[in-house]
């Protein structure tokens, strides 16, 4: 035997197939969440010297919900993560 394992080889390969499938989930949310606020930053820049016609306020006021929407999203995302990692910890209970 070239090495030792507690789970029998099906239930091995269900827990990695889950755990590919778990991070998958987690990344592309978090992929669109940066985008959301990297280039939100930029965006909120490009409008500092800006004031919008229609509702007379300075741009960056409107602008600045694309990277705050990013970074709240990156926050909830980990506390996703973290209450799915407490789970897995716990077995399940």
């Amino acid at each position: 035997m070239t090495g030792a394992t507690l789970l029998d080889p099906a239930t091995a390969s269900l827990i990695m197939f889950g755990a590919f499938f778990l991070l998958l989930a987690l990344r592309v949310p978090v992929a669109f969440a940066m985008v959301f606020l990297w280039w939100g930053i930029d965006f909120t820049r490009f409008a500092f010297n800006r004031i919008s016609e229609l509702a007379e306020l300075p741009l960056w006021v409107i602008h600045v919900a694309w990277p705050l929407a990013g970074a709240t999203w990156i926050l909830f995302q980990g506390e996703h993560a973290w209450s799915d990692l407490r789970v897995l910890a716990r077995g399940g209970r």
